[in-house]
């Protein structure tokens, strides 16, 4: 019989985490850590830990910087006393780095200067830092914006629920989908790759621009909007996995929606 790892999953309701518990239900023996059975939990021993916990709003982090700091970091730390963990595998933000949409400034290798972070990217550079120090094995992994099908929230959510944009058409980010990011975390464990960090996104942007183009709809912008451009470089991954285009990801997650819209129209009615 053959061995199946023991992995948790720290967030294991929330976006990325029920992804992530999804998709390794089967290939793992997995568990899901939440709030309600964190305590129940706590001293249990794990082959690999998953920490897609933590705060992921960035104003409000900037607006409420201890809260921010109590769900984002100190929960870090606890971690390593709550649990005893051989792998701990860390879902950190393209916030860490301070010139996010320069592909110069965003290499996994660049010298963060902490002084220049907001609250938000600090507290997660932190987090890192607590991971490279205390975990024997680690991987890090530095996000971009994530889409999937059981979003609740982002631009693209926004963009879908016809509510106003709090960022300028002419923004440009980089996405990647849940789903993929599991795959990426199966092929990293998978090959033994630790003591990294890895930016994960998609190749280039999207512009809110364009998704007025494919939608065929009139984009509502917030007047207060501001003008973001996130793209990390993500040629270190490349060269282990194969990335798909930010576009790609996208277009994949509006056609699954859209599909799945028009199912339940199609039900409703047949009732």
């Amino acid at each position: 019989m053959n061995y199946k790892m023991k992995a948790a999953i720290l967030g294991a309701e929330g976006f990325l985490g029920s992804e992530l518990y999804n998709c390794f239900n089967g290939h793992y023996d997995v568990y899901g850590i939440t709030r309600t059975n964190y305590n129940a939990k706590r001293g249990e021993e794990f082959d690999i830990f998953i920490n897609a916990n933590g705060n992921s709003k960035r104003y409000w982090a900037n607006n409420n910087i201890l809260k921010d700091f109590e769900a984002s970091t100190l929960s870090v730390y606890k971690t390593f006393s709550d649990f005893k963990i051989k792998f701990y595998i860390y879902i950190s933000s393209a916030d860490v780095y301070a010139k996010h949409g320069d592909l110069s400034k965003t290499k996994e290798e660049t010298i963060i200067n902490s002084m220049n972070l907001c609250p938000y990217g600090f507290h997660k550079y932190l987090s890192e830092l607590i991971v490279k120090k205390y975990a024997n094995k680690y991987l890090i992994l530095r996000s971009s914006a994530m889409v999937g099908e059981s979003m609740k929230k982002g631009p693209i959510k926004d963009v879908l629920d016809g509510k106003p944009l709090f960022i300028t058409l002419d923004s440009k980010l980089q996405f990647i989908s849940t789903s993929e990011i599991a795959m990426i975390i199966t092929k990293l464990v998978s090959d033994n790759i630790h003591n990294e960090i890895f930016n994960v996104g998609g190749v280039g942007t999207v512009s809110f621009n364009y998704l007025e183009r494919i939608l065929r709809k009139k984009l509502i912008v917030q007047q207060e909007a501001e003008k973001q451009i996130y793209e990390m470089d993500v040629a270190k991954l490349r060269m282990i996995f194969p990335l798909r285009k930010s576009e790609e990801y996208v277009q994949d997650c509006l056609n699954k929606l859209n599909s799945e819209d028009i199912r339940s129209e199609r039900m409703d009615k047949s009732i």
